[in-house]
């Protein structure tokens, strides 16, 4: 399954860190919640969160 927004990062026998970007918090947490509705996903939880304006131009 791929999710746009997501990236793996790192991948060990018991855990995955995804890195999600988005426009907006609730982006994120509907791709938290997509990626808790895989089957085999015990829990997935935003650990960190940081939101930064865009300077003109940027995108």
């Amino acid at each position: 399954m791929a999710i746009k927004n997501a990236e793996l990062s790192a991948n060990n026998d018991v855990k995955l860190v995804v890195v999600v970007e988005g426009p907006s918090q609730r982006s994120l947490m509907d791709d938290i919640s997509t990626i808790n509705a895989i089957p085999g996903v015990l829990t997935a939880t935003m650990v960190y969160h940081q939101s930064e304006e865009l300077e003109e131009g940027e995108v």
